[in-house]
């Protein structure tokens, strides 16, 4: 009798019902899979993997009890576009553990050649393979993931299958086929390429008796939709009579119901409610909904949701994270990714929004992003970054790896952030080939570019869906700057600026006012004679208004403005009437202008600009270059405008020579822009210019030009030209060691510096190692070499005060030496001699001198001790390399307070 009961269980315990979420992570505990077990593997996700490599097929079967089977339900994925060599067949049952040694089985196919891709159901007997039911053509024909329910009731087959991988189960397709066989298994078999041989995806594999929905639904979210709409989404399909009651639902403290409820045609997961009310920013309300039904009809409770009102605005969401160049792979799959981080307090839906990649813009699928959290956007090889977090899928998406524009946008296409990227933002040997993302360090400091992006110290390579690496407090306290201004045409002036602007700002024409500042003299080097005048013109563009109407006190506003997105780094200002050549106009910020951080520009700060002229050929000349720099600086060419004249840039190129023929190498545009050169104004041409104003004082950043395609200047010597865009060179000149000062002991991060701007280019004698007293550069202003004819009766040595106290009481505490050179090259040595005649100070030992020079002595001895009271001389002598030797004796008094 007890082994009779043992025959009759066993039956039931080998084939029984198949429910498996592999949330166990183990393919033989629970749920026994036989077969290629090697081939496949739970993921961090949970969901079984095909781990396989190279060409060919992999199964796995398992136990199936075949009675009162009457429904199969499964998600599947397959991460490419399916095809004869690569597709998915899922045996609901089947007579053998291989499937492809079977005899008896129903099964569904998941792709075939051509672009008609269909989920198929076939029956097969013996070898015959029979189709009983094909859905809707062109389902599956791009990779998809989606979830399968099947039934099957007396012979009656139906097949419906949800797109989005929910449970809002569409019909694919019917059949009727009374045919039932001998069954004991369920199989599924993957075909497939090498490139495909990781990218099938199984879940929530249930085979058994019909399941009847007895759970009512719950509210999974509230998005508000600004300015009067609310979305609200629900863990499962709705009942369309169920949702469009107004009267099911109550909003306080306003006492109103929705004007509008309507079930979303495409995801009934959805309802859209309209409001004949305003939202206001920042206020709390509470949302009470009644009736709601599933598709089965269970009612879900009464349920009242609070929420506060938020309105999106420009960097609520910003871009955190770049992975441009995955290859090789430092540690994260290899796939080209771009994070975003939902930096307020709420929920934010990605619904509308838009990607853009230089000049390519992808829609963002309609995505959740909790509040502070993230998700990740990805293109090919998306289903590999699913383990780090929400994966929002933007097919062909791609990251250059030398850098591109970035901008995300929101549904009405405003700017909800952008970053220009670029390669240089990486600056790591070990890091910069590939395999680490860029990271952002401080979100709340979004727009400053490379200042706040550093390369990822995760060992992973990146962070993708969670803090990044190198987080950290980078607050943007500078205020922002006018760079420079560029006129496309007579009547509009271009403002840049050195950073991203808030361009609400940026709308305001009262913000900028303009005011004729003189009439340039009549001529310049270049011979070219001009009228002077002074205000607007009277001409008046076809609709623009009249210019009286924008004229107060001698002010010109403009009339309209045009912040350039998305970075906004820029704005057009358009004014009625055209500005007239030489004269120089004043144009001052005269209202809020901040950055997107909120740092102001001071009130009044002002920026001079001019008509420009097209390029002359004596106009623009080479006035400074430093071709070897120091380790950690960089090279640049400084131009000068020698004129009384306003130019502009855009035709402009810089380039090297062949030092033999004098052949055109290596040309590159200065500026883009129609950049307004003013007169005797300097401009410094280099790709660092960071590096460059780290090693040498200059004025400020407007004096700078990056140009990433900057000619490389040979250490041995060369020539550069500056020439318009037609071939036409207007100046031109070389460098090489022997134009350096002979006696200085390395030129390296020396500069040669022009000394007579009117004097010849070609001219070796009219170059000279800048002064040590400027730090041998003077990048953005004039040189130190630079010619001055000096009065006879002015000398050359002078000290002040006369008489000094060194107590650091902050009163005459140091002696100024100042010498002023007679010729480029002086060589200057100073000495402090007391009354006795004995030397107590070496102040300057052949000490490369500059136009201007000061020296200073703090009363301190070579001894270290402060120098008595009394009387001391200072004794200077200037030498140059004519063997000249020029000495100059000065009094100076040592006092006591």
């Amino acid at each position: 009798m007890r082994l009779t009961l043992l025959l009759i269980l066993l039956p039931l315990l080998t084939y029984s019902q198949l429910n498996d979420n592999f949330d166990d992570g183990d393919l033989t505990n629970g749920t026994e899979w036989e077969g290629d077990t090697g081939d496949f593997r739970i993921n961090t996700n949970k969901q079984l993997q095909l781990n396989s490599t190279g060409e060919g097929s992999s199964f796995l079967s398992t136990a199936l009890n075949p009675a009162n089977l009457s429904e199969w339900n499964f998600l599947i994925k397959l991460g490419f576009s399916p095809s004869d060599n690569n597709q998915c067949i899922v045996y609901l049952v089947t007579n053998h553990p291989d499937p492809e040694l079977c005899t008896a089985a129903f099964y569904l196919k998941f792709g075939k050649s051509g672009s008609d891709d269909a989920i198929e159901l076939y029956k097969q007997i013996d070898t015959t393979h029979s189709l009983i039911a094909s859905g809707d053509p062109g389902f599956i024909n791009t990779s998809f993931c989606i979830r399968v329910k099947v039934t099957r009731d007396d012979g009656y087959w139906q097949i419906l299958a949800d797109s989005t991988g929910g449970v809002d189960f569409r019909l694919q397709a019917t059949a009727n086929d009374d045919y039932w066989g001998s069954y004991n298994r369920f199989s599924i078999l993957c075909r497939h390429t090498s490139s495909n041989a990781t990218k099938f995806y199984f879940d929530d594999i249930y085979a058994g008796p019909m399941v009847f929905d007895v759970i009512p639904p719950s509210l999974a979210g509230l998005i508000l939709k600004q300015p009067s709409f609310i979305n609200l989404t629900f863990n499962e399909p709705l009942m369309p009579e169920s949702c469009s009651d107004v009267s099911d639902y109550h909003l306080e403290p306003l006492g109103k119901s929705p004007v509008a409820a309507d079930l979303d045609p495409e995801d009934r997961n959805k309802v859209h409610l309209l409001f004949d009310h305003e939202f206001a920013d920042g206020e709390p309300y509470g949302l009470t909904i009644k009736e709601i039904r599933d598709v089965a009809g269970n009612r879900m409770r009464d349920t009242l949701i609070h929420f506060t009102s938020h309105q999106l605005k420009p960097f609520d969401a910003v871009i955190s994270e770049i992975m441009a160049d995955p290859d090789p792979p430092a540690g994260l799959p290899d796939c080209e990714y771009t994070e975003i981080y939902n930096r307020t307090s709420y929920p934010i839906t990605t619904e509308g929004w838009h990607f853009i990649t230089g000049d390519k813009s992808k829609p963002l699928p309609s995505m959740l992003i909790p509040a502070y959290g993230y998700i990740i956007l990805a293109g090919t090889n998306d289903s590999l970054m699913e383990s780090f977090g929400s994966v929002a899928r933007l097919p062909g998406m791609e990251l250059p790896n030398s850098g591109c524009l970035l901008c995300l946008t929101d549904e009405n296409g405003a700017v909800l952030h952008a970053v220009s990227y670029e390669d240089t933002w990486y600056d790591d040997r070990l890091r910069e080939n590939g395999g680490w993302s860029l990271e952002m360090i401080d979100p709340m400091n979004p727009c400053s570019g490379e200042e706040n992006w550093r390369v990822s110290i995760d060992p992973m390579g990146g962070t993708p869906g969670k803090a990044n690496s190198v987080k950290d407090s980078n607050p943007d306290n500078g205020k922002p700057l006018i760079s420079f201004i560029s006129m496309l045409a007579s009547h509009e002036v271009t403002l840049h600026f050195n950073e991203p602007m808030d361009s609400t700002f940026l709308s305001n024409p009262l913000a900028f006012k303009v005011e004729s500042k003189n009439v340039i003299p009549k001529s310049d080097l270049s011979g070219q004679h001009y009228e002077g005048k002074s205000g607007l013109s009277g001409h008046h563009h076809e609709g623009k208004s009249d210019l009286l109407s924008h004229h107060h006190e001698g002010a010109y506003f403009p009339h309209k403005t045009d912040p350039a997105g998305p970075l906004f780094e820029a704005v057009t200002l358009e004014f009625p009437g055209d500005f007239q050549k030489n004269i120089i106009y004043d144009l001052s910020i005269m209202d809020t202008i901040t950055d997107c951080c909120g740092n102001m520009i001071p009130y009044e700060t002002m920026k001079q600009f001019a008509v420009p002229y097209d390029n002359t050929t004596t106009g623009i000349i080479i006035n400074e270059i430093l071709y070897d720099a120091s380790t950690n600086g960089a090279e640049f060419i400084e131009i000068f405008n020698r004129t009384d004249t306003a130019f502009h840039l855009k035709d402009l190129l810089i380039a090297s020579l062949d030092p033999v023929t004098g052949e055109v190498l290596n040309t590159c545009k200065i500026s883009e822009s129609r950049r307004i050169l003013m007169p005797h104004a300097y401009l410094v041409l280099t790709d660092n210019p960071a590096a460059v104003r780290s090693e040498y004082f200059t004025p400020g950043p407007s004096a700078f030009i990056r140009i990433d395609d900057f000619p490389s200047l040979s250490d041995q010597g060369g020539k550069v030209a500056l020439l318009t865009k037609e071939g036409l060179i207007i100046d031109k000149a070389g460098y090489s060691d022997e134009m350096h000062f002979a006696l200085l002991q390395q030129t390296k991060g020396v500069s040669l510096e022009r000394v007579n701007p009117a004097g010849d280019s070609g001219d070796g004698g009219n170059w000279h190692s800048a002064s040590q007293s400027c730090g041998f550069a003077t990048p953005g202003y004039r040189n130190s070499q630079y010619l001055s004819v000096t009065n006879d009766n002015v000398k050359p040595v002078t000290v002040s005060p006369q008489t000094f106290s060194p107590d650091n009481d902050g009163y005459n505490d140091i002696l100024t030496i100042s010498y002023t050179a007679v010729q480029p090259g002086d060589l200057l040595t100073i000495r402090v001699f007391n009354a006795d005649g004995r030397q107590v100070k070496l102040l300057a030992g052949n000490y490369l001198t500059g136009n201007e020079n000061l020296i200073i002595w703090d009363g301190i001895t070579d001894e270290g001790g402060k120098a008595p009271a009394g009387i001391y001389i200072i004794h200077s002598e200037v030498f140059n390399l004519n063997g000249e030797v020029r000495q100059y004796k000065n009094v100076a008094v040592v006092a006591t307070r």
